[in-house]
């Protein structure tokens, strides 16, 4: 889940230690059109031409090997290049990569608003995450002549903690990593399945198979950072219910979206479920705390419109 979120930073301790993004070695694009454009409508006409047909912002259809087609804003460019790229694999789950939670500040109003396609034909084939990472760095840096850095600071966090009367966690018993059509399970073992949100009224669950307390506290969507502080080891299935507010704004927009759980009809609660901090203590035992801790900052020196093609 990831994205990437902007949160104020007023009254925060920068830390002393400051680096800028060292440029990894990788092949090059040949030669890359990047071409501003209305919206990034698709597949029902090209892009920019105000048919809103496919899914937004994002990767175009599969391109050839040696090829990078994307339409968004910057900071989507950004986002992808510099945070999405340092997503690593769950300890558990190979097939599922957790993406850091990473605040990114400063840059013109521009960068949010307009889009933008970028046309990009390696030197030789690459893989994927080569082109979306230390490519797509450097051909930001070039064209956009965009210059970030990383910063650590001491802010606004929530910390997990155990509540009174211990944790209430399900031990996962299911193996991650397996897919339909994929290779299967070894006898007597259970794939986890495939999971996702889904909404009863202003109510939404959602569950997580085969994560640590680390993992899990990446993917809450919250509105500060998270940090662990329960000491629990191990690796289990989370199922959470709870009403999204300004607290979670990664479901709150998403909410309406998403399918609902209740096929037999039964009537919402119309005031809603209880907040996530609510849920957090009597679903899973532990307590989301106000807490402040240091905590990674993307920050935009300059950036600046794209060179001519």
């Amino acid at each position: 889940m990831t994205r990437a979120k902007e949160v104020p930073m007023t009254g925060l301790f920068a830390l002393t230690t400051f680096f800028a993004f060292a440029q990894s070695p990788a092949p090059k694009f040949e030669v890359a059109s990047i071409r501003p454009v209305k919206d990034c409508g698709f597949p029902g006409g090209p892009p920019g031409d105000g048919k809103k047909s496919g899914p937004g912002p994002g990767a175009l259809p599969a391109p050839p090997p040696d090829r990078l087609n994307m339409c968004g804003p910057v900071m989507m460019f950004i986002n992808v290049a510099y945070i999405v790229q340092q997503g690593k694999p769950t300890q558990a789950n190979s097939g599922l990569r957790l993406v850091p939670d990473i605040p990114i500040e400063g840059g013109p109003d521009w960068i949010r608003s307009d889009n933008y396609t970028i046309n990009a034909k390696a030197e030789a084939p690459a893989s994927r995450d080569t082109m979306t990472g230390p490519m797509l760095q450097a051909l930001l840096v070039e064209r956009f002549n965009l210059r970030i850095r990383r910063e650590q600071k001491d802010g606004p966090a929530y910390a997990i903690t155990v509540a009174k009367g211990g944790p209430k966690l399900t031990p996962s018993t299911c193996l991650p990593g397996f897919f339909p059509g994929g290779p299967e399970p070894p006898p007597g073992r259970v794939p986890c399945p495939m999971n996702f949100p889904v909404r009863h009224g202003l109510t939404m669950a959602i569950d997580r198979d085969a994560m640590n307390l680390d993992e899990f506290a990446q993917v809450l969507g919250l509105d500060r950072p998270v940090v662990n502080r329960t000491g629990i080891a191990g690796v289990y299935d989370f199922h959470l219910e709870f009403a999204p507010d300004e607290t979670t704004p990664l479901f709150r927009g998403r909410i309406q979206d998403l399918p609902d759980s209740n096929p037999d009809g039964a009537p919402a609660d119309p005031a809603g479920g209880p907040s996530i901090f609510t849920a957090f203590q009597e679903q899973l035992g532990l307590k989301l705390d106000p807490t402040r801790a240091p905590h990674e900052v993307l920050v935009i020196d300059s950036v600046e419109r794209p060179s001519e093609n």
